[in-house]
């Protein structure tokens, strides 16, 4: 175990004391407070309750940090960080919330109600489906319906890399479009 004044880690990525560490990475952390705080508003954590969250952590990843695990220190810090956080908000959200949270919100462009946010029907308007392919409406169509993956397979007789494909090509043309009506 390091003690605070001995050097993080033995690499050549980094020579820093725990204290320039937690210096160097308050940026980061800061940031990452703010986006889990703002993507989960229903957890009564303030910033300053994620911010004492990673400083806890990163005490532990720094004192177990070794160059063998094949990560620059940066990046093993970051993806360490972010997967601790996602894992103790998911802990903290209740069965209902993890549901809600699975929804996209929707808010058609110069529709009033904002207290309305959830699509409860999926839909698509006239000007959306004209930019697709009659593949890629067919497929939209199908799991507006309903039908899983599989079923979709079924139903079309196609393999499941070509629905995936039409798919995520389908939802990409429709944010595309969506971005450029804004």
């Amino acid at each position: 175990m390091n003690s605070k004044n001995e050097n993080v880690g033995e690499n050549k990525f980094t020579k820093m004391t725990y204290e320039q560490c937690i210096v160097s990475y308050m940026p980061l952390m800061k940031k990452l407070s703010y986006l889990y705080k703002n993507k989960f508003p229903d957890i009564p954590l303030e910033r300053e309750d994620y911010i004492n969250l990673m400083l806890w952590r990163m005490k532990h990843l720094v004192e177990n940090y070794d160059e063998r695990y094949g990560k620059r220190f940066p990046i093993y810090i970051k993806e360490n960080l972010m997967f601790f956080l996602n894992n103790e908000t998911r802990k903290m959200l209740t069965k209902n919330q993890q549901i809600l949270n699975r929804y996209v919100s929707y808010e058609p462009w110069m529709e009033g109600d904002k207290t309305r946010s959830i699509v409860e029907e999926p839909r698509l308007s006239e000007s959306q489906l004209s930019i697709l392919t009659s593949r890629e409406k067919q497929v939209l169509k199908l799991f507006l319906n309903g039908y899983t993956q599989e079923e979709v397979e079924k139903k079309l007789s196609w393999d499941k890399r070509t629905v995936y494909s039409t798919k995520a090509r389908a939802l990409r043309k429709l944010r595309k479009h969506k971005n450029q009506t804004i």
